[in-house]
């Protein structure tokens, strides 16, 4: 049985956040902008980072289901210790150069919804992070709107999409603008609603969308509507989107409350490495409830 790895996995939402102002929207263009890093050069696709390290964009595929996965592969360099042998004690210069390191990956999945950018990131401690990662695609941001003429007017970032402590999050937050209520369809044909019960072409979830008025919050309507949720079967997701004491937009979403977080990857028996073509199937297999 091949050795395997643990790793914990990070549920983001990529947004585009407007110049000027606090309101954010969302970002399909990744599936663009991926294409047009990926069309580079290796070394053109490379970003240097803090500490004597680098990284850039290594592979990246779409599936049928327009899912993106891929890795970056980043490096430590300027770091070159003689090694050691565990099972003779042996010492030896090591053999790599000054400016190489070992390197490390880090996997994603990226699903484009219509309102929301997913993004479902290996949290690997060596590799590089969520916000190194914001970094390299707003790096190459203004190169690729320059090359479709069009004028940049927001810079790339990320939500965490809340698990844990949901309704202490929500109660702390300074300003909840809108609460989204997934209702399953067949309200639609019940005394509810009243409707014809020919509801199959109809999409899984109906969303009840309650917005504040300008400057305004809800938060009380919507720790009524998540509670209301472990009450009534017919609700099967609540998402709630505003601002906390910093100011900084923030996303709440049932969906991943009781999702796992972690999960369990096959190591290459040569180089201790995670298997790519494993890790990515497990990706892309937790964004399929994202919609």
């Amino acid at each position: 049985m091949a050795d395997t790895k643990e790793r914990k996995i990070s549920y983001l939402t990529l947004i585009k956040k407007k110049w000027g102002d606090h309101e954010h929207e969302n970002f399909p263009e990744i599936k663009n902008l991926i294409t047009y890093i990926g069309k580079k050069k290796k070394l053109d696709r490379q970003m240097d980072l803090q500490d004597a390290k680098f990284c850039f964009l290594e592979s990246y595929s779409t599936n049928q289901e327009g899912i993106i996965s891929g890795f970056f592969s980043s490096a430590k360099h300027k770091y070159r210790p003689n090694l050691l042998d565990q099972k003779t004690g042996e010492e030896r210069p090591s053999p790599k150069r000054i400016s190489e390191g070992e390197k490390e990956k880090t996997h994603f999945a990226i699903k484009v919804e219509q309102k929301e950018t997913f993004l479902v990131l290996e949290l690997n401690g060596n590799g590089i992070t969520i916000i190194q990662l914001v970094s390299y695609l707003n790096k190459f941001l203004k190169d690729y709107l320059k090359s479709i003429s069009i004028k940049r007017d927001f810079s790339i970032d990320f939500l965490k999409v809340g698990r844990e402590n949901f309704l202490e999050i929500l109660s702390n937050m300074k300003r909840v603008k809108t609460a989204e209520i997934f209702l399953d369809k067949s309200l639609l044909g019940n005394n509810f609603l009243n409707f014809s019960n020919r509801t199959v072409p109809v999409q899984n979830n109906l969303v009840l969308t309650a917005t504040a008025v300008a400057t305004e919050s809800i938060k009380e309507a919507a720790i009524d509507i998540f509670n209301a949720k472990n009450k009534n079967n017919s609700v099967s997701r609540v998402r709630i989107k505003g601002i906390d004491n910093n100011g900084a937009p923030v996303t709440l979403d049932t969906i991943f409350i009781e999702k796992i977080d972690n999960l369990r990857a096959a190591l290459n028996a040569s180089t201790g490495e995670i298997e790519t073509t494993g890790m990515l199937t497990k990706l892309i297999a937790l964004t399929k409830p994202l919609t």
